[in-house]
């Protein structure tokens, strides 16, 4: 018997403005997870679509209506492997956590396919908003830039409700998910390995920038121009690269209310320095402090010393 899928969209076209604010509400405060945590992700967030929505129950005629949990969805994409459980840590610690897939586990060593982990929450009852929400499930799925592709090729190339694809292609379509696990693999290795090369130490202490910086801000940044920065100031210091992560972390606790307001001051002015929205301002900022008049010999003798100055006026120490 034909599944009927009226009381569906009824009860949907009711309650999704619910579900739209909850999707409203979550993005933000994953975003901020991860900006506190200083790990930088892609989020997006939507509530399901109508049609999807009623072609899923058309699809599974015993899934119950209130038991589909992906009406409202979040997703985190990282960069690495390893960014993965940091971000799954960061939801579980701050919402409620009612089931957990971790796909890649269930494949197992013999298998191929999807790869990530979906993890459906509720807010917790001390949310400032948990009364409003009440009972809401959110699915909240976590990727790699790698995963994410391969998802979006498979969904592109997934005909089956039209027609069927022979075993043999969807078997290749599976298989390609091997290449993007090992290539995030690799990209994480040879990240590592990079950061052990001799020369490396600009890169390295990038790195420990860059945590700070996504503090503040999510915006991309001209990584080259970052390092040939680094490279020129770090001669200020004469420490090594073990020294910079604590005393940037706590050079970014002690000032980050300057830091973050200077950032809100300039956004989308024309009239500040191209320096402000790159993770090397912090290491600029701290010179400032330090010894601004060295800082301004060495900066002037590679970049222009305008854009400096701009940066010391924000900061609150003039050169002049």
């Amino acid at each position: 018997m034909t599944r009927d899928l009226e009381p569906i969209r009824k009860a949907w076209l009711r309650d999704r403005p619910q579900y739209e604010g909850l999707v409203a509400y979550l993005k933000p405060k994953v975003e901020k997870l991860l900006k506190e945590a200083g790990v930088w992700g892609k989020v997006d967030g939507r509530p399901k679509d109508i049609d999807s929505l009623l072609k899923k129950c058309l699809r599974k005629p015993d899934l119950d209506y209130e038991l589909i949990s992906d009406k409202a969805g979040i997703r985190v994409v990282t960069r690495y492997l390893e960014n993965l459980p940091i971000v799954r840590k960061l939801i579980e610690d701050n919402l409620e956590v009612k089931k957990k897939e971790d796909f890649t586990a269930e494949l197992g060593t013999r298998k191929f396919g999807y790869q990530g982990i979906h993890l459906d929450v509720v807010l917790r009852g001390d949310d400032p908003e948990a009364k409003r929400f009440g009972a809401c499930l959110a699915e909240i799925q976590l990727r790699t830039l790698s995963q994410h592709l391969w998802c979006e090729m498979a969904h592109e190339l997934n005909y089956k409700p039209e027609f069927e694809v022979p075993k043999a292609l969807d078997r290749r379509v599976n298989c390609l998910s091997a290449l993007i696990e090992t290539c995030d693999r690799e990209f994480s290795l040879i990240n590592q390995e990079i950061m052990q090369l001799p020369d490396a130490q600009p890169l390295m202490v990038l790195s420990v920038l860059e945590k700070q910086f996504y503090k503040v801000s999510a915006k991309h940044y001209d990584r080259e121009l970052s390092v040939e920065v680094i490279r020129s100031l770090l001669p200020l210091y004469s420490k090594d690269v073990g020294w910079f992560e604590s005393h940037f972390e706590e050079f970014y606790n002690r000032e980050q209310v300057k830091i973050n307001r200077m950032h809100l001051l300039y956004v989308g002015t024309p009239n500040r320095s191209i320096f402000l929205y790159q993770p090397e301002a912090l290491m600029i900022f701290d010179l400032l402090e330090k010894d601004p008049f060295t800082l301004n010999d060495a900066w002037s003798q590679r970049f222009p010393e305008r854009e400096l100055e701009w940066l010391a006026v924000a900061w609150g120490v003039p050169l002049h």
